[in-house]
């Protein structure tokens, strides 16, 4: 069973990494339904990794 992530990454830490990078950003963990994911990937994160149950 794997371990459920209790402090998932925040949109505003996604979105100041997102800005000062020049190379994609892959965002995992914590993502557990589609609304999680876009807004993860509204705030500029390239890849989502989720794991399948």
């Amino acid at each position: 069973m794997p371990e459920v992530v209790q402090n998932p990454i925040s949109e505003s830490m996604i979105s100041a990494v997102s800005g000062a990078l020049n190379i994609p950003l892959i965002i995992g963990g914590g993502i557990a339904t589609p609304e999680k994911a876009a807004a993860n990937a509204k705030a500029g994160a390239d890849i989502i990794v989720v794991e399948m149950p």
